[in-house]
């Protein structure tokens, strides 16, 4: 998943040592020379400035200011680079003067590997120096970066299921906030961490809860009763298409849902008529069942407002309850712009350019669910379709309170490009993105060499992707040379990304997926 760095005051640091990060790790033989030209010309002074308790911090700073200077120089010989860099730290760290030195090297360091963390919170402690002995306007500042970074290292340790190390870095950021932050702001920032991880704890015990009662059915495929405690605990997290198969083996009328799912298209109507009738079978359930029977008679008024039974399904759906998952949930702030909407295809037909043929796949998507379905028309060529829908998506991106960041699961069968590109009534909004090679006409900001064959989350930060200027988001243009799916098209406030991670964790799929 695509991340956004946060936004602290060492963005210089990150500009001047942009050459040196995520440089590969230097052999043994190239650390070994390495270490022989350092000792040759820096060993002496070195030796002085460092053993016999003589030399002044200010001595030491400067000898580690002109060592690190040597190491951007040094780009060329990885073994030298390193070596440099390494004797330079510890003695940057010796005066406050030295800390910038410090975030420097520990900034060009930071990597997108499994180190990330690790590193994150490195350069988080040097911020954290650096406040403690700031006592200007920058202190807030400096401390409110160490407790992001340490968050972003969090929540990197969350995606990869490491549970421990997560604790650790939320710890860690808790305890720079009390220290350095103003009370008020040291409170938020506490709560907002105990909720994330209460929120990372409840989709954990929510992954190993189905992933025991998979394990059951498994072994045992035919059992009625296992089958049936699978399908309603997937009913219950709203996850409909993963149901259909464990429905077909269970008992009695919740095989008959699971016949309707599976029509192309279902029967809307139908599917929520008999939702209506398990509601009674199954009373502890039944809030569920019934928030599942409005879901479906919505889709059925939203792909035929002239349905024949239309004034009985209205009526139904102002007075069923609205679904309400159990388990984890997206955020309530979170926007769908696709996502179990299958009048999305209407706006699409509404939209102009491009060929592509767009319709709704209702078992392909995300779990298991519906999604849409974009298929070029142009076999071997890359083709587009678009659409613009106030109505439908009218979200405003800006910096602070409206909309930020913007996430899609997407997979593609055939071709070798895939692009995505927000729209509004001015234009386009942000990056135009692209899987696979450029079409020669607009280069696009890469996502990845070529469409994933599985799905994949591309998440951005669309205001900073726009520029930093605000914009109304009306519309989105996807193209493709093959047969692409797109599914759970979400936008967020969260300045982190923290609800965007959330939104896929909780859908189960990409970094953020829990591990059981």
């Amino acid at each position: 998943m695509a991340r956004v760095y946060p936004r602290v005051l060492f963005a210089w640091a990150v500009c001047a040592t942009a050459a040196l990060a995520g440089r590969g790790d230097p052999t043994p033989e190239q650390l070994k020379e390495g270490e022989r030209v350092f000792r040759d010309v820096y060993g002496k002074e070195y030796d002085r400035v460092t053993k016999g308790g003589k030399a002044t911090p200010a001595e030491k700073v400067g000898l580690g200011k002109r060592l690190w200077e040597a190491a951007r120089e040094a780009k060329d010989d990885p073994g030298l680079e390193r070596v440099l860099a390494d004797k330079a730290l510890p003695l940057a760290l010796e005066h406050p003067t030295g800390y910038p030195v410090a975030l420097e090297i520990r900034t060009a360091r930071v990597t997108d590997g499994r180190d990330r963390p690790e590193q994150l919170a490195a350069v988080a402690a040097v911020l954290e120096k650096m406040a403690r002995a700031d006592g200007t306007e920058k202190r807030a500042a400096l401390a409110q970066s160490a407790v992001d970074l340490y968050r972003e290292a969090s929540d990197l340790e969350v995606d990869a299921g490491r549970p421990a190390d997560a604790a650790g870095y939320a710890a860690k950021a808790k305890a720079a906030a009390q220290a350095l932050l103003p009370p008020g702001q040291a409170a938020a920032v506490a709560r907002d961490i105990n909720a994330a991880q209460a929120e990372a704890d409840a989709l954990r015990r929510h992954a190993a809860e189905m992933a025991k009662l998979r394990e059951a059915v498994k072994a045992k495929p035919d059992d009625p009763r296992q089958n049936q405690l699978l399908a309603l605990a997937l009913l219950r997290a709203g996850r409909e298409g993963e149901a259909e198969k464990p429905l077909s083996a269970a008992p009695g009328k919740l095989s008959a849902l699971a016949g309707q799912l599976a029509r192309t298209p279902p029967d809307h109507a139908r599917v929520g008529n008999l939702y209506r009738e398990l509601a009674d079978d199954h009373p502890a359930d039944r809030a569920v069942l019934l928030g599942l029977a409005r879901r479906h008679y919505e889709t059925a008024l939203g792909l035929d407002p002239k349905h024949p039974d239309a004034a009985r399904l209205r009526l139904l759906v102002k007075e069923l309850p609205a679904f309400r998952p159990a388990g984890p949930r997206v955020p309530a702030d979170a926007a769908a712009l696709i996502d179990e909407n299958p009048a999305v295809v209407e706006a699409f037909s509404r939209g102009t350019g491009g060929t592509a043929k767009v319709e709704w796949a209702p078992r392909d998507g995300v779990g298991g669910g519906g999604c849409l379905k974009v298929t070029t028309g142009k076999p071997g060529v890359s083709d587009w379709r678009a659409f613009a829908d106030e109505g439908l998506c009218k979200l405003t991106i800006d910096g602070s309170a409206e909309y930020r960041f913007a996430g899609f699961a997407y997979r593609q069968v055939g071709g070798t490009r895939a692009a995505f590109q927000f729209h509004s009534a001015a234009g386009p909004v942000g990056a135009r993105l692209v899987a696979g090679p450029a079409d020669g006409q607009e280069k696009g900001t890469p996502v990845a060499d070529r469409p994933a064959e599985e799905w994949t989350v591309v998440t951005r930060d669309l205001f900073a992707d726009n520029g930093g200027v605000a914009a109304t988001v009306s519309g989105l243009a996807v193209e493709t040379d093959g047969e692409l799916y797109l599914d759970a098209v979400y936008l967020t406030r969260n300045q982190k990304q923290r609800d965007l991670r959330r939104v896929f964790a909780v859908l189960g799929v990409g970094p953020g997926k829990p591990k059981p």
